[in-house]
């Protein structure tokens, strides 16, 4: 089939029409592109800003209102050591006579005052609960008390003698006031560490939100930079497009007198729609705060936008274009890397080319640069030139720095308390284990006879070293399982052998409460794979803690079952249970439901279900509870069972770190 020839006339006419307001205006179609490069990155830069702003604000506070916790609680605990000083010195005078004794009762006396100011200053800063400001008016109210009973009985002594001071102490107000005055330092010592462990997980959580956000930050600057560079090729490709269009117009309105759009005209409307769209592409650049660049890699010129000249504090049109000079803006440690990168991108002939360095602008400030650009080739595959975008992500770098920052300084703190727990607690152990051991040698008469209420008083304290030893020893498996030092022995257990010995453990609690307890054993053949020491820690602790909080004639129940390949130990009580909203928080460290509610010799510092927790779930286990207030409680700790071809069984005795 051929087609009929076409005249000279109607070609010059068809060229002129594929001059369309479509061809004129078709950057219209990127408007929604470029209304995302123009205010996308200024957008996400300022929200980026503003939630890394309310997330370092968090980070203060919750560091400040630790100190605050932690100055509250000194305060009150050194309030009660010098009540403690001064009735020592009591008892040394009312005995003795002698004026040498109140050295102690003098110096608390001076320092009483001074410690209730202290107190009342750390309280008044702001973020104290009322609960913790009653204690602490409580502490102070009886700690007056308490001064003012010791200044009494020293008159009675210096004036009606001995037997009437000791009358005056037998009256046991001063011993009201010393215990109202630990419970209400003891109250203000809990509610802080409470708000302290709060403070802490916040801490912990701040940094990791900012850290997500300042991430997320980076790579929405990034894509946005790798989206402009697109629209910056695309709309080359169009002005290219564009000024075809606008030749062939001109050549054809050129040769055709019957034209009635002259060839200036055209050209003149071509030039307006490229300039704009130039300037509009410009203005979407500068907006997002990138720089253009391009390297003539044949004559070896580098050229830079006006946007990025701005970025290194250069005056517009005064880079000289040189590799020399360029190369003199790059941070000195930075410079052989980024040379290196540069060359391996031309040896490796990648389409691509990123990079992020310091550079330092002509006011000698040292800032960061992220570079991205795209290779062109010629028609003989060699590379012809670079074009691409730089940003300024200074700000960036430095929060990601700060944030970086905080989680180490957090970890060292983290890192520091563990250190200090240990120490303390060793310090601790050696002094209780040498009054344990005078005690024993107290009641064996050693140093002469021992009268029954002398006896009896050496019971106390005994009790008084065990109760205190054991807390110490507490605080010192937290601190080791914190810091990882806790090694795991796994090995095959049979599961009845460990719990039918918890009887015998807790015979003469069970005796002294009068609480009933049954034992429901499961089959022998039901085998656990953990650590025998670590599991019966961890059975003590729970079927002591359903001793503790159950009545005199409530029940106590101890059983196990298999739940598919985990082995259940279940214990039950009939005490007065947890309240629902509380079950979470028993297993947080040095945290105590109703404590108010516990004799003061079963108080312990809130740490047994917590490490209980820790060796169950580092044996691959878990602990959970079931209670309501008043309805006693259940706690299942579940264990895998011993399978031996289970790629996940260590071998028999080997040593696990946690």
């Amino acid at each position: 089939m051929t087609l009929p020839n076409r005249s000279r006339s109607q070609e010059q006419r068809s060229a002129v029409a594929r001059l369309t307001p479509r061809s004129i205006f078709s950057y219209w179609r990127l408007t929604w592109r470029r209304l995302t490069a123009v205010f996308g990155p200024p957008l996400l830069v300022l929200i980026v800003g503003i939630v890394a702003r309310q997330g370092t604000s968090k980070i203060t506070e919750s560091r400040a209102d630790g100190r605050r916790s932690r100055a509250v609680t000194d305060a009150a605990l050194q309030l009660v050591s010098y009540l403690t000083d001064a009735e020592t010195a009591q008892r040394g005078f009312l005995l003795t006579g002698n004026e040498e004794y109140l050295g102690p009762y003098l110096r608390a006396a001076d320092s009483v005052p001074v410690g209730t100011a202290r107190l009342r200053s750390a309280t008044d800063t702001g973020g104290v609960s009322m609960s913790t400001k009653r204690d602490v008016d409580s502490l102070v109210h009886y700690s007056d008390l308490k001064m003012a009973e010791i200044a009494e009985s020293l008159r009675l002594r210096r004036t009606a003698g001995a037997s009437a001071a000791l009358a005056h102490v037998k009256t046991n107000k001063g011993l009201d006031y010393m215990r109202e005055a630990r419970l209400f330092a003891n109250g203000v010592r809990d509610q802080e560490s409470v708000r302290l462990a709060t403070r802490s997980a916040d801490l912990t959580r701040y940094t990791n939100e900012v850290m997500l956000i300042v991430i997320f930050g980076t790579g929405a600057a990034f894509l946005i930079a790798l989206m402009v560079n697109v629209l910056l090729a695309r709309d080359a490709a169009v002005q290219t497009r564009l000024a075809a269009e606008r030749d062939e117009a001109v050549g054809a309105l050129l040769e055709s007198n019957e034209e009635t759009v002259s060839a200036r005209d055209a050209e003149s409307l071509s030039n307006a729609l490229l300039r704009d769209s130039e300037a509009k592409l410009v203005l979407s650049m500068e907006a997002g705060g990138l720089g253009s660049w391009e390297w003539d890699i044949k004559h070896d010129l580098v050229r830079w936008s006006p946007q990025t000249e701005r970025m290194h504090g250069l005056p517009e049109g005064t880079f000289s274009g040189s590799r020399e000079e360029f190369a003199s803006y790059i941070h000195p440690d930075d410079r052989e890397r980024v040379t290196s990168e540069i060359a391996r991108t031309l040896a490796e002939r990648r389409s691509t080319y990123y990079i992020k360095y310091r550079f330092l602008r002509t006011d000698g400030a040292v800032r960061w640069l992220e570079g991205f650009a795209r290779m062109r080739v010629g028609q003989n595959g060699e590379p012809v030139s670079f074009l691409g975008v730089s940003h300024d992500v200074t700000q960036r770098e430095e929060l990601l720095e700060g944030e970086q920052q905080a989680r180490r300084d957090a970890e060292a703190a983290n890192a520091a308390k563990a250190i200090f727990l240990t120490t303390m607690s060793h310090e601790l152990r050696t002094p209780l284990n040498a009054v344990s051991g005078y005690v024993d040698l107290l009641e064996m008469g050693v140093r002469g006879p021992v009268t029954d209420q002398q006896r009896e008083d050496l019971r106390r304290i005994r009790r008084a070293s065990q109760h205190l030893l054991s807390l110490i020893n507490d605080i010192l498996n937290y601190a080791r399982l914190e810091a990882g030092r806790v090694e795991l022995h796994l090995s095959e257990i049979t599961l009845v052998d460990a719990l039918s010995e918890m009887e015998a453990l807790i015979a003469p609690q069970l005796r002294a409460k009068e609480v009933a307890y049954e034992y429901r054993p499961c089959a022998r053949n039901v085998r656990v794979h953990a650590d025998r020491e670590k599991l019966d820690q961890i059975l003590l602790n729970l079927v002591g803690n359903a001793v503790k909080f159950t009545d005199r004639d409530g029940r106590i129940t101890l059983s196990c079952e298999i739940d598919g390949d985990n082995a259940r130990v279940i214990v039950e009580d009939t005490g007065r249970g947890i309240p629902r909203g509380k079950l979470e928080s028993i297993f947080d460290p040095f945290v105590q439901v109703d404590r108010h509610l516990t004799p003061e010799r079963h108080q312990g510092v809130g740490l047994g279900l917590a490490i209980s927790r820790d060796l169950a779930r580092a044996m691959h286990g878990d602990i959970s509870v079931q209670s309501d207030a008043g309805q006693g409680a259940t706690f299942v700790l579940t264990l895998p069972r011993y399978v031996p071809d289970s790629p996940s069984v260590r071998r028999q005795g080997e040593v696990e770190r946690v």
